[in-house]
C-alpha cells in the first residue's frame, strides 16, 4: 500500500546511513473520518459524525447564484505592477467582443469590479480639489476686497477723528495779532 511518504530527511555519521521517513496518518477518507474536531461531554466528536467523508472532485470553482439564477463567478487576477483600470477596461473589453459568439449568456462586469473604487476616488478627489481651488480664488479675491475696505475704513477713521478733535479753547479771549 502507498503511504504517500518519501524520505524527508537522512543522516551521514561515519559508516552508516540513517534514513527519517514522514508517514502519513491520513491516506484513506476513512482516516480522514476518524479525525477528532471537538470534544463534548468528554467524548470525541470526529469528523465522521457531523459529516459523509468520501473520495471525489472538490467542489467546482466559479459556481454561483446571479440574480436567483445559476451563474458563473469568473474571478480575474492581475499581477501587482498591473494597472487595475487597464486590467478592468481590458477584460470588459474582451466580454464585449466574446457577447456575439454566446448568445443568451449576460455579462455583468459590476458584480466585484476593482476599478469602481479607484475610479470613485478620483472622481472625489477631482471634486474636492476643484472646490479646493475655488475657495482659494474666492479668499484671494476677496482680499483686495478687504485690504481696500480697510484702507477707506483707515481714511474715514482719520477724517472723522480729524474733525472730532477738540478745537483749543481760547476762554473768551480774543487771539492777539
Amino acid at each position: 500500500m502507498d503511504t504517500g511518504s518519501a524520505p524527508v530527511a537522512s543522516s551521514r555519521p561515519p559508516n552508516q546511513r540513517l534514513a527519517v521517513e514522514h508517514i502519513l496518518p491520513i491516506v484513506t477518507p476513512n482516516d480522514l473520518a476518524q479525525v477528532a474536531i471537538a470534544e463534548r461531554d468528554g467524548q470525541s466528536v470526529r469528523l465522521a459524525d457531523v459529516a459523509h467523508v468520501a473520495k471525489g472532485t472538490q467542489g467546482l470553482v466559479g459556481d454561483a447564484v446571479v440574480n436567483g439564477n445559476p451563474g458563473l463567478l469568473l474571478i480575474v487576477e492581475k499581477y501587482p505592477w498591473g494597472n487595475t483600470l487597464d486590467v478592468t477596461r481590458g477584460v470588459e473589453a474582451a466580454l464585449k467582443e466574446m457577447q456575439p459568439g454566446l448568445p443568451g449568456i449576460r455579462f455583468d462586469t459590476h458584480v466585484f469590479r476593482a476599478a469602481n473604487f479607484i475610479e470613485t476616488s478620483l472622481h472625489n478627489l477631482t471634486v474636492s480639489l476643484l472646490i479646493g481651488a475655488l475657495l482659494v480664488v474666492l479668499v484671494l479675491g476677496a482680499l483686495p476686497l478687504r485690504v481696500a475696505h480697510r484702507a477707506d475704513q483707515r481714511h474715514v477713521d482719520s477724517a472723522v477723528a480729524r474733525r472730532s478733535r477738540p478745537r483749543p479753547q481760547t476762554h473768551g479771549a480774543r487771539p492777539s495779532t
